[in-house]
């Protein structure tokens, strides 16, 4: 998540203003450290603030490896009191932690907009290229080491442990097989958390391309006073810990009725999700120029038919990018998923965390393998067609 906000600011400093200070006599590192960073900064911001209220709201990791340490967080300890059969009525303990974790992403979004971001920019020119020179070498290495130990180390022990038929098996060639991958992809556990998690990822990603093109387009040709409050609607819950969303939906799901139900894990996808396409079309739509709409309607269509036919169609392969992006969040999606499950709606994050907490850490890690090497090729092709849009 950190990479590709940095990433997206870093294309959006203007090569020329470091090429100007290195003509002016600074190294790579002083050019760096006076107009590159800076320039950074509300990138470095917003990444920060990103993380920040993702590991505030993960419920996934401090279960899988906090709980049987006793290391408790605010997430897990609203599963307890949801999955306690001696607390008669845990919702006002929940609501009342889910209101802590509200507080505190509000505060860090709002804390910061109000801390000062630096020179707006555009995309004018190519990006200074870093010359490391003699240090090239070493700094590769170290990168490629650190990506290793976080990213590849971690895959390669799913791996093995998914192919491995029990823990503490010698890692051999004869000892490997592909029974927990066959036994978890078709166990009826397994295989209604898939059906469920491509039903409910699917329609949340619909719903979210369709709704956040219509927001998206409202916004950025809209000129109604209402647009500000729309806004922020729309993306507020970007900011939101999923578990403030679940709890949230708890809480009004008995109202409409649909309390104990797949609904309300579509509805809680949806309000989590949408901001993802919002931000996905608004910044293509920004840089189109109304001129094409001051076409069309000069040849005669109206202000909606030209709004549909001309920016709607411009901008329906970021949104249909966005909406990749919102299914594929979401089927591996658990914090939401966990508090919100119902008899018959089990997803499947729900399911690989109902496997390891068993203890058949094989089922689990063949179940997740499969699940991750499916997120990292669909993240892969979205990525390339999103390239190969911007170099046509």
């Amino acid at each position: 998540m950190a990479y590709l906000v940095i990433a997206a600011a870093l294309r959006r400093i203007p090569g020329n203003l470091e090429e100007a200070a290195r003509i002016s006599g600074p190294g790579t590192a002083r050019v760096l450290g006076t107009v590159t960073l800076p320039l950074l900064r509300p990138g470095l911001l917003a990444a920060f603030v990103l993380t920040l209220v993702a590991n505030l709201s993960d419920f996934g990791i401090p279960a899988l490896i906090g709980l049987p340490e006793r290391c408790t967080t605010l997430t897990t300890l609203v599963y307890r009191y949801l999955a306690s059969s001696t607390t008669s009525n845990p919702l006002p303990a929940v609501s009342a932690i889910g209101l802590v974790l509200l507080v505190l992403a509000v505060l860090t979004v709002l804390a910061q907009r109000k801390l000062p971001t630096g020179t707006q920019l555009g995309n004018e020119g190519t990006s200074m290229k870093l010359e490391l020179g003699a240090a090239r070498i070493p700094v590769l290495v170290l990168l490629w080491l650190w990506v290793g130990l976080i990213c590849l180390v971690p895959l390669l022990a799913l791996a093995t442990q998914a192919l491995l038929p029990a823990p503490g098996v010698p890692l051999t060639i004869e000892n490997l097989a592909l029974d927990n991958i066959i036994r978890a992809s078709t166990s009826p556990g397994a295989v209604s958390g898939i059906a469920n998690s491509i039903m409910l990822a699917g329609g949340a990603a619909a719903c979210c391309t369709v709704l956040g093109l219509g927001i998206a387009l409202l916004l950025t040709r809209g000129t109604h006073r209402s647009n500000g409050p729309l806004d922020v609607a729309a993306t507020l819950p970007q900011a939101l810990p999923g578990l403030v969303v679940a709890v949230g939906w708890l809480l009004i799901a008995p109202m409409l009725g649909i309390f104990n139900t797949s609904w309300v894990i579509l509805g809680a996808y949806v309000m989590a999700f949408m901001a993802l396409v919002v931000q996905a079309v608004r910044a293509p739509l920004a840089s189109v120029s109304s001129t094409l709409e001051e076409a069309a309607r000069t040849a005669g269509a109206t202000p909606l038919r030209a709004l549909l036919d001309v920016t709607a169609r411009l901008a329906v392969p970021a949104a249909v990018t966005g909406g990749v992006v919102v299914l594929l969040t979401a089927v591996r999606e658990l914090t939401i998923s966990i508090l919100l499950v119902a008899p018959g709606s089990q997803t499947l994050g729900v399911a690989i965390f109902n496997l390891q907490q068993s203890g058949d850490y094989g089922g689990a890690s063949a179940l997740a393998l499969l699940v991750a090497l499916v997120g990292i090729l669909g993240l892969s092709a979205t990525a390339a067609l999103a390239n190969r849009r911007v170099d046509k």
